[in-house]
């Protein structure tokens, strides 16, 4: 087991990459190894001020950054939960953002999820069993992710569950045995926004309005999806 509670004034990280600044940084951790070669636990980070700057001199900032982090496991399964919020987010294409999103996973098996961390750590490639993994039919997703700027507001949300003792050979096959659901409302201006900073993006935006899968309402775009056997409604 390991626990840590502390606090760094300024920490900088460099490298040939670039430049990681933090500025009053606070964490939390309580932790403990599981059985099956990784830590399951809590933590708890908070940063007041953030700044990430590439070798060509763009910046990536944002303050009031906050991730907290949940990872489980009992009866060989395990789950993880990890939200993020952070205001004043500034990139290429966004001003001023508050960010607030949250990913889950639950009933991935503990073993093939501990022996595939150990081959990363090996350097052996991403090699994984995806029929013991999802044996326990475990379902992950992006329980929310909310942007609001100057530009406007984006909302998501979307989950796939794959049925127990399903027979998948890889993510494709995993993904066609799975069901889910997810929805999209985005404003024009920040679509338009972060179109700005990415060729294809903006195809791909513009693709979605032409085949009618965003539409409008009131005011924004909007898209919902359903995944079933294969098919996928939209």
């Amino acid at each position: 087991t390991l626990a840590s509670a502390g606090r760094f004034g300024r920490l900088v990280l460099a490298n040939a990459d670039g430049e990681l600044v933090l500025g009053e940084v606070e964490l939390a951790t309580r932790s403990r190894r599981s059985d099956f070669g990784f830590w399951t636990g809590t933590s708890d980070i908070r940063v007041d001020r953030m700044e990430a700057i590439a070798p060509d001199g763009s910046v990536f900032a944002c303050r009031a950054l906050h991730l907290d982090g949940t990872v489980e496991e009992a009866d060989g399964l395990m789950a993880f939960r990890f939200a993020l919020t952070a205001r004043g987010l500034e990139a290429a294409a966004l001003l001023d953002t508050r960010l607030d999103a949250e990913i889950f996973g639950t009933r991935l098996d503990a073993a093939e999820w501990g022996r595939y961390l150990a081959i990363r750590r090996a350097g052996g490639g991403d090699a994984v069993d995806f029929e013991r993994l999802v044996r326990a039919g475990p379902e992950i997703g992006l329980r929310r992710l909310a942007m609001t700027s100057p530009d406007g507001d984006l909302n998501a949300a979307v989950s796939l569950a794959v049925p127990p003792g399903r027979r998948v050979r890889g993510p494709l096959t995993a993904l066609g045995a799975a069901t889910g659901e997810g929805a999209l409302t985005v404003s024009p201006g920040l679509l338009a926004r972060l179109a700005q900073s990415s060729e294809p993006l903006l195809q791909a935006a513009q693709m979605l309005l032409a085949l009618g899968y965003l539409r409008e309402e009131d005011g924004s775009y909007a898209g919902r999806f359903r995944l079933e056997r294969g098919r996928l409604e939209v």
